[in-house]
């Protein structure tokens, strides 16, 4: 049984396989996929190391990602679970957030945005990121919440370019934000308010 298997591994094996999941593509970690994962995690997990707050992290994400609340459970301190529970809320309200928005996108034309369980991984670490400012900053100007994921952005290459490109790394909302269309100044007041209401 997985669990079972968990169970045996040693504490640095089930680090480093946390750490593996974690790392995959959310549509390759469904629940009907976890065992082969499991399997394949077993045979990787020695070439890499890592610390615990890093796998930490990484179960929170997993708990999130797969339905595996009765078989995947930490046993540590209670300040640790706490700390993947909290993690776990964040992720939980990023994937809100980032579903409203690929909703709002949809009625101003924009198509192109993709469920949270297909995003990239890009995609999915800007919503978090975007729900880790709301949170640690609930009483910021209108426009704190785009600067501060411009900066992230400008930080990792992006530059302003007319269309959104993962590759090229351009994007037409690197501007300021009172240069920015009025569905987009409206898209982050969705984000935030939505950030509020599930805090």
């Amino acid at each position: 049984m997985f669990a079972d298997k968990l169970k045996s591994m040693e504490k640095e094996e089930l680090i480093r396989f946390i750490k593996y999941i974690e790392n995959l593509p959310p549509r390759r970690v469904k629940h009907n996929m976890v065992f082969n994962a499991l399997d394949e995690a077993l045979t990787l997990a020695i070439t890499e190391e890592f610390n615990k707050e890093t796998a930490l992290e990484g179960l929170s994400k997993i708990q999130q990602k797969t339905i595996m609340s009765g078989a995947l459970k930490f046993e540590g301190t209670q300040e640790e679970r706490e700390k993947i529970q909290k993690i776990a809320k964040v992720y939980s309200i990023a994937r809100v957030c980032h579903e409203a928005n690929k909703a709002w996108c949809m009625l101003v034309g924009d198509y192109s945005q993709k469920h949270w369980d297909e995003a990239e991984e890009w995609q999915l670490e800007s919503a978090i990121k975007g729900v880790e400012y709301r949170l640690a900053n609930p009483s910021a100007g209108e426009d704190s919440q785009h600067n501060a994921w411009m900066e992230e952005k400008i930080n990792n290459g992006w530059v302003y370019g007319e269309t959104k490109d993962a590759e090229l790394k351009t994007h037409p909302c690197i501007v300021p934000f009172d240069q920015l269309p009025t569905h987009q100044k409206k898209k982050d007041k969705l984000f935030c308010a939505i950030v509020d209401a599930l805090k």
